[in-house]
């Protein structure tokens, strides 16, 4: 193999690894989360492509946890139950819309994970399937919900190595705000691109999650023209390519003389 092929692969190794070894900041809310007794299951949303399965993983390695994905389970079902007999005291389930019948399964989940001494952390690329088991079968205190936005202005900074760690922007410069917005430097794998096939392949996940939901009311009703509007609306928005004047100060044209009539 040619030494320069070689070599960017290399590089492409060593960079992915150095990003498993940094956390988003979500990561260190859901530590304190597990760390408290009141909570023993953690609900982490999100779009798809923003990284919930990288944190599951981290918290898995950090905590000897053991993860699953129902995505790619063969019998999801028996894999579920068996969460139950497993020694490791952290489980994280991770896209739990592909769970037939999830919603029945979660009615106890909470009271039975503690019963064995386990905390769950679950993911689902379907907010509607996640807001409603926050709400009602996860309710009332139960669990804890976390958010996990496209990364943000401060964890672009980190990851990239323009500031230390997240307590400390004082290396933190204005011309990296341009960069963020282009996300230069950052690895593919951290980036979100809002195409044609990801808005195809979340209208899919969620027609598959409300097939797999036994109950109406955890169904998210979303229309193939939600999306096709929300892609247009993106499209336009990302037209010009922005700047950190344009966005944070943005230059206000003179003011329309008024009207003598």
């Amino acid at each position: 193999m040619h030494a320069k092929v070689l070599s960017e692969i290399l590089v492409s190794v060593i960079s992915r690894k150095m990003y498993m070894d940094k956390y988003r900041k979500v990561f260190y809310e859901i530590e304190k989360a597990l760390k408290n007794d009141a909570y023993g299951v953690i609900i982490l949303v999100g779009l798809r492509k923003t990284g919930k399965t990288t944190i599951l993983k981290q918290l898995a390695n950090k905590y000897d946890g053991y993860y699953l994905d129902f995505k790619d389970s063969k019998d999801p079902d028996t894999d579920y139950l068996n969460i139950y007999e497993r020694s490791e005291k952290l489980i994280l389930l991770d896209e739990i819309g592909y769970l037939p019948s999830f919603d029945a399964y979660f009615g106890n989940l909470e009271k039975d994970i503690k019963s064995v001494g386990k905390k769950v952390v679950i993911t689902s690329s379907s907010y509607g399937t996640l807001k409603q088991l926050s709400s009602e079968k996860l309710g009332g205190g139960r669990s804890k919900v976390f958010k996990l936005p496209p990364i943000t202005f401060v964890e672009y900074l980190y990851f990239t190595d323009k500031i230390p760690c997240y307590e400390d922007y004082s290396a933190a410069k204005s011309e990296h705000f341009k960069d963020y917005l282009q996300l230069k430097g950052l690895l593919a794998s951290m980036t979100l691109t809002f195409d044609e096939n990801y808005f195809v392949n979340y209208y899919e996940m969620n027609t598959e999650s409300n097939l797999n939901s036994s109950s109406s009311k955890t169904q998210n009703d979303l229309q193939k023209e939600d999306l096709q509007n929300l892609a247009n609306l993106l499209a336009y928005q990302l037209a010009d390519t922005p700047s950190y004047n344009t966005i944070i100060r943005p230059e206000i044209g003179e003011r329309e003389p008024m009207s003598t009539s």
